[in-house]
């Protein structure tokens, strides 16, 4: 079981909105992500996540750049009460 999944069992919440995420990371590392990284972390981190209405392919088209993904992943941490 890797650390994700344990963080996601000992806290059944749901995950929160992309909004949420995004005035967040806003708030506190100075950049707003955009919704597809925030779908990328989300999947990098475990979560399912439903395929957008215009999505084309199983590939991402924007995936998140690497310098970003940490930043959103402690938001989406914080917001879940995790930090």
């Amino acid at each position: 079981m890797t650390v994700n999944q344990s963080l996601r069992q000992e806290h059944p919440k749901r995950l929160p909105t992309v909004a949420a995420i995004q005035a967040d990371t806003k708030r506190h590392d100075g950049f707003v992500p955009k919704s597809c990284w925030i779908a990328d972390v989300k999947v990098q981190m475990g979560y399912k996540v439903r395929p957008a209405w215009n999505r084309r392919s199983d590939a991402r088209a924007v995936p998140c750049p690497a310098d970003r993904v940490e930043p959103i992943k402690r938001s989406i941490w914080r917001l879940m009460g995790q930090l």
